[in-house]
């Protein structure tokens, strides 16, 4: 059961790193999308180390 909690982890954490880049690659000098990559970088670390 821990390895499939810590294998759901991971799989979560790469899905908000590719969403954040993904969305900042759009259009980079838009403040809004900035800020949409930082906070799936946040939510990334945050799930990664949990």
């Amino acid at each position: 059961m821990a390895r499939f909690m810590s294998t759901l982890s991971l799989i979560a954490s790469i899905v908000y790193l590719y969403t954040g880049i993904l969305t900042y690659s759009l259009d980079k000098k838009s403040k809004e999308y900035r800020l949409f990559l930082f906070w799936n970088v946040a939510l990334e670390i945050w799930t990664f180390k949990a």
